[in-house]
């Protein structure tokens, strides 16, 4: 809010001070009283006045009652003479007797008589209501003055003393001389208050303008205490106004035994019986009490019509605050605690529309701790938790708690503790949950005692992990559980089954007994009335064992019943589910669309949703060969809890790097790198092997590492893995190191499982693409002799990565095509070998664009000369290890250089070639691998 520095209203005002400044400066003195009401801007005016005389002549201002301690009015305005004004000749000097004493008075008017004699001199004295007898004996000396000396004197006055003059109409003397020139400020019309209320509030509509308007009285100090309230968004603290005394005049003048505070406290229109009500005044008192504060326009009166009763409420809510402000702590928690009741009787129809939170407020404000009002706060905080006012419902559980002794009701109030603090202080949610269970296991009914268990696991998981304990516990509380009790039994199955996945070494042996658990959660909770919250809570739990090729159906029906839910942390919940349904079967619109639906989880508060999303964004990046985003957003990922296997959370960024290695063929830059990952269990270590083993032996080198051959004689007689979400990974590498190996059982079992699903991408946890199976599967098909099928696969594959907008994959594809079947389509073949060379180039795949390359008819890749002499003897060699896909750290170890030396080389290279990336250096220079050696 910016306050208007326009004086409006006040033309001729300005205009008779106005001349007045002129006439002294051409060596008349005047004397002016400017008198007024309280608020009605006499300080304002003669404030301006002082600006404008400054031009012209030597100025000091001084308060009647606020001069600085230890001095006079007159040895204040002389010591503002001596140090503000240094064109007066021979600069007064300040006097240095004090007091109410003749010589002092004697002392300050020669001064002045000196300081005028030598220029004009205006003095403004203001609130001369206030002035004591030696201030006023003053005034009189310099009245007189101002006939000997070119001397303005302007004084302020309130019209009515009021309370606090300390020698009331002592300055009355200046009304009855004639020399005194009189201006007398009115109220300003209601135009100029709503000019001025416009000015300092452009964005504040109508009819809140003119409801200011209407309770300013045309008094612009009102009007701007009331402007400053609305553009500080009604900070309720009446000592920060400058306007304090003169709003809770206003208000005082109407208020009685606390009926407008009342009115103040339901902040919203009432009618005078409900107001009587809450305050126990008779109708006939509340009646008499709107009356005066409606005639005050202090209150407004609204309806009235015939059969209905007229409602009333404070005009703005500063004088609301003025009416609190004005009661003692006592009266005021009183006031609360009677509207609070009055209100959550619900024996008025009024009352309908409070909602539980807002009579809560006002108990806690009151610090009520009776019985009654802490179920209120309890009731309060259960409506808070359902409509995700987290905050709130703590503040409401907190104080209830303090004085709560009834065990069901703290039960109660600690499961609303607990769950509201999950988002922000997970270890002491889980102790109120704790607690909450413990104190639960001791009353009658089993139903309470099942609900704490659920939901101390489901805490005490995301704070600590997961450990045999919390299985124990589940299970006991599935057996107590009660029948009619779904929406419980439905969250014990669905953690029981996370439970019992994650201790037993990822799940590998008891998947089955775990998906069953699951899928009953989500048929009882389809089935279960309860709120959108703990759907999704257990949707999010349970969908994970159908987050694989066979249950896509089931997950795509549980992403539609998240986006069929509007509030955010449920919505949340969905973006695994959808983000692995998307890589597997989507398309890029989806997965660009799915990080628009998702994009507010960037600035989340919450560290375990931004990394989540940054997962999607990392997935994409993948996909598209962005490898700067990619490598930018490495870094920022953290496990957390929207992967609850803490194994496969803390996996999920080794495990995207490895693709990267197999994409590029060189490692990630160091400062990406993370050696803070812990080590993984053996099983995701081969995991994370096959899938760079695999890649890096795509480039049809024609040879087996070692590494394959250890990894393929270890699966020979490993049993396949259940079907979770590392299901479709484990086998398309399979499949893949069958093909490399020539392994044909491990092939065989692995096309027979994949065959269903060749036209889908492999995704390892929910968010990790690992490829598109066809490709994987491909090659093994066609070393069992079935053709049709690997050429089959393959162009599944191929499809399925132009859907999905993964370029890296689409090249993979058309080179595997060019590889296997040249013979039967040569022309085919060639085709998705050029475009595949062109998207390596441009992606910098060096390892793709080489295998590519050698993929070419006789004839073309000889070596191009032009290029190459443009290089220095020791870039050519660089560029011929680059040729034979080595990394800048292999290339040095060869040469004997340092790693930053090859890097300027690389440099040199590019710049000589005019081009961006290795790939494109390979493209330019030709067949390197003809190249003799250095």
């Amino acid at each position: 809010m910016r306050m208007s520095n326009k004086i409006l209203g006040r033309d001729g005002e300005l205009a008779a001070l106005a001349t007045l400044v002129e006439g002294v400066s051409e060596g008349q003195g005047a004397v002016a009283l400017v008198q007024g009401e309280a608020g009605v801007g006499r300080t304002r005016l003669t404030r301006e006045t002082m600006v404008r005389a400054r031009r012209s002549c030597a100025v000091a201002w001084s308060g009647a009652g606020t001069a600085p301690p230890g001095q006079s009015v007159g040895v204040s305005l002389i010591a503002q003479l001596a140090d503000g004004t240094p064109r007066v000749p021979g600069r007064p000097a300040v006097p240095t007797a004090d007091g109410d004493t003749e010589a002092s008075r004697r002392q300050v008017t020669d001064v002045l008589r000196t300081a005028a004699s030598a220029g004009p001199v205006a003095l403004f004295v203001d609130d001369v209501h206030l002035a004591d007898r030696s201030t006023c004996l003053l005034l009189d000396v310099l009245l007189r003055l101002t006939a000997e000396v070119p001397l303005l004197l302007v004084v302020t006055a309130m019209q009515e003393s009021g309370t606090d003059t300390r020698e009331p109409r002592a300055w009355h003397f200046l009304t009855a001389r004639p020399e005194v020139r009189t201006i007398t400020l009115g109220r300003l019309t209601d135009e100029a208050i709503t000019e001025m209320l416009r000015l300092s509030l452009p964005t504040a509509d109508a009819q809140l303008v003119g409801r200011m308007t209407n309770a300013a009285r045309g008094n612009p100090r009102l009007a701007t205490s009331m402007a400053w309230w609305s553009g500080q968004g009604g900070e309720p603290l009446m000592a920060d106004l400058p306007t304090d005394e003169l709003v809770r005049g206003r208000v005082t003048d109407c208020e009685h035994d606390g009926a407008l505070a009342a009115l103040a406290l339901f902040a919203r229109p009432v009618s005078a019986e409900l107001l009587a009500r809450a305050t126990g005044h008779t109708d006939a008192v509340v009646s008499w009490v709107l009356e005066r504060a409606e005639a005050a326009r202090v209150v407004v009166r609204k309806g009235g019509e015939p059969g209905g009763a007229p409602t009333y409420e404070l005009t703005h809510p500063l004088l609301g605050a003025s009416a609190l402000a004005v009661l003692d702590r006592p009266r005021l928690d009183r006031a609360r605690t009677a509207v609070a009741h009055v209100v959550a009787d619900r024996q008025h129809p009024e009352t309908a529309a409070w909602t539980p939170a807002e009579v809560a407020s006002l108990l806690v404000a009151a610090n009520d701790v009776g019985d009654r009002a802490q179920d209120l706060c309890l009731e309060a905080a259960l409506w808070c938790e359902a409509v995700e006012q987290f905050d709130d419902a703590f503040r409401f559980a907190s104080h209830a708690l303090r004085h709560s002794h009834r065990c069901p009701e703290r039960v109660a109030l600690l499961g609303v503790l607990g769950r509201s603090l999950m988002r922000r202080d997970r270890a002491g949610a889980a102790d109120a949950l704790h607690e909450a269970m413990t104190l639960a296991d001791r009353l009658p009914s089993p139903g309470p005692y099942a609900q704490a268990v659920a939901e101390f696991v489901g805490v005490d998981v995301l704070a600590a992990g997961y450990d045999p304990e919390h299985v124990a516990l589940l299970r006991g509380a599935l057996e107590r559980c009660p029948p009619g009790q779904t929406t419980t039994e439905a969250v014990l199955r669905a953690l029981l089954a996370e439970a019992a996945y994650a201790l037993d070494n990822g799940g590998r042996n008891a998947f089955a007994e775990c998906r069953t658990l699951a899928t009953r959660a989500l048929r009882l909770i389809d089935e279960s009335p309860c709120t959108a919250t703990e759907k999704a809570s257990v949707r999010f739990l349970a969908v994970k064992f159908h987050m694989a090729p066979h249950g896509w159906g089931t997950v795509r029906k549980v992403v539609d019943s998240f986006r069929a839910v509007s509030t955010p942390h449920t919505s949340v919940l969905g973006l695994p589910a959808a983000t692995a349904l998307c890589l597997a079967t989507g398309s890029a619109a989806e997965l660009a669309s799915l990080e628009t639906e998702f994009g507010a989880l960037s600035g989340s508060r919450d560290p375990a949703a931004r990394s989540a999303f940054d997962q999607v964004r990392a997935a994409r990046a993948l996909l598209a060969g962005q490898w700067d985003t990619l490598t930018a957003l490495l870094p920022r990922l953290q496990p957390h809890w929207m992967t609850r296997n803490p194994e496969i959370a803390e996996a999920t960024p080794a495990i995207l790097a490895a693709i990267w290695r197999g994409h590029t063929g060189r490692p990630l830059p160091p400062a990406v790198e993370r050696p803070e990952y812990q080590p993984l269990s053996p099983w995701l270590v081969d995991l994370a092997a096959l899938g760079e083993t695999t890649m890096a032996g795509a480039h049809g080198s024609g040879s087996t590492s070692p590494a394959a051959e250890q990894l393929s004689a270890r699966l020979a007689h490993t049993p396949l893995p259940p079907e979770d979400g590392t299901w479709s990974t484990h086998l398309v590498l399979r499949a893949r190191l069958a093909a490399i190996t020539g392994d044909t059982v491990l092939a065989r079992r692995a096309c027979a499982e994949l065959a269903p699903f060749e036209d889908q991408f492999a995704v390892f946890s929910w968010c990790v693409p690992f490829g598109p199976v066809g490709w994987y599967t491909a090659e093994a098909l066609l070393m069992l002799g079935r053709a049709g099928g690997a050429y089959a696969a393959n162009r599944s594959a191929e499809q399925a990565s132009r859907r999905l907008g993964a370029r890296v994959w689409t090249a993979r594809c058309l080179t595997q095509r060019a590889r296997l079947f040249r013979a039967e389509d040569p022309i085919g073949a060639e085709v998705a070998r050029e475009e595949a060379l062109s998207i390596a180039e441009e992606l910098d795949l060096v390892g793709l664009f080489l295998e590519a390359q050698r993929l070419a008819p006789s004839g073309t890749g000889e070596c191009r000369a032009p290029e190459q002499t443009q290089l220095s003897a020791r870039e050519r060699e660089v560029l011929r290890m680059i040729g034979l896909g080595l990394s800048n750290s292999q290339i040095a170890t060869r040469m004997g250089l340092s790693v930053g030396t090859v890097e300027r080389h690389c440099s040199g290279i590019y710049r000589k070639l005019r081009v961006r990336n290795r790939a494109q250096a390979l493209s330019v220079a030709g067949n390197t691998e003809s190249w003799p050696a250095a």
